[in-house]
């Protein structure tokens, strides 16, 4: 968590992006992006960082979106996250907050099995005090699927909308890389069992026909 003097929003985002706080693909939206006391931006230049992916179990879809939160507000307290997306994903969540028994089991957890450490997860931050951030990754998922009109490694558009506990909204616009290794993966695996399973079943016949 980093820590900023009592700055007003435009000075802040002013300092932010001086001290490098802020990406570059962020720096020129930063202030439009900024609700007067609050800021919010996407964080990270590696398309890793901000993603929808395909689930490795075959069907839904994982999303992951790095953000920096600022606030120069007595405190802001986080009611609630909404992730708005190019298509209706009507059973998309945030990843549930790991059981409380110790923080060795602080761990997010995705319905096929990846992992990300507590600390790391903005899903359950919900106080953030003046002249302090947040820096992390909100996760979730659905039960939908990529559009096929979405291609692997291609950039879209979406949002995220910080609601505060007075239900104030604070929208920022985000970029997510669209990672389709797992579906592409699947259906190469699916090929080369199909050609085995042919090759496997002439053979026998060459074997069955009288020479």
């Amino acid at each position: 968590m980093k820590t900023y003097s009592r700055l007003a929003t435009p000075e802040l985002t002013r300092q932010l992006i001086a001290s490098g706080a802020l990406g570059r693909h962020v720096q020129d939206d930063a202030t439009a992006q900024s609700a007067p006391g609050v800021l919010i931006s996407q964080e990270g230049t590696g398309v890793h960082e901000s993603c929808v992916f395909d689930l490795d179990c075959g069907y839904g879809t994982g999303y992951m979106v790095s953000l920096h939160v600022a606030v120069d507000l007595p405190v802001l307290e986080i009611w609630e996250w909404r992730l708005n997306l190019p298509w209706e994903d009507p059973q998309f969540q945030w990843l549930s907050e790991p059981p409380r028994s110790g923080s060795a089991n602080n761990i997010y957890e995705f319905p096929d099995h990846q992992t990300y450490p507590g600390d790391a997860v903005l899903n359950h931050r919900r106080v953030v005090h003046r002249g302090r951030s947040l820096d992390g990754f909100l996760l979730g998922f659905g039960f939908e699927s990529i559009p096929d009109c979405f291609s692997h490694r291609q950039f879209i558009p979406a949002s995220i909308v910080l609601i505060d506990g007075m239900r104030h909204q604070f929208p920022a616009s985000v970029q997510l890389w669209v990672n389709r290794a797992a579906t592409i993966d699947r259906k190469r695996t699916n090929k080369n069992t199909r050609r085995r399973l042919f090759e496997n079943q002439s053979r026998v016949e060459d074997e069955l026909v009288p020479k």
